[in-house]
């Protein structure tokens, strides 16, 4: 009997260890991503993009916020001591953009 026992608290602590494997996998994390402008970088960028007087491209249902991607129709420029980013400006708001996935990374206003 005692076997009987032993053996059937070893096949639930396998069991119980399996599931938490199991529900570790099962677990998602999701990151979000900003800029890594300095704040002296991010208020040059500003100025830079208020003075370019660049035209809003308005699209229709588009919630302008971090992580949504531009379509292709939307045109970049150049940003100001910061390479890898572009910035323009949608629905009014003026955003920096990774151009390699058309991604918003920053709302600026």
């Amino acid at each position: 009997m005692s076997k009987f026992l032993i053996g059937g608290a070893v096949a639930a602590a396998i069991l119980t260890s399996t599931g938490a494997g199991f529900a570790q996998t099962m677990t998602t994390t999701t990151t979000t991503r900003s800029t890594t402008l300095a704040p002296e970088q991010r208020t040059v960028v500003q100025e830079y993009v208020v003075q370019q007087r660049r035209p809003s491209v308005m699209i229709e249902n588009y919630e302008v916020r971090p992580g949504t991607v531009l379509p292709p129709t939307v045109q970049f420029y150049a940003v100001p001591q910061v390479d890898q980013y572009r910035y323009t400006v949608v629905n009014n708001r003026q955003v920096i953009v990774d151009p390699s996935t058309r991604q918003v990374i920053e709302i600026l206003n």
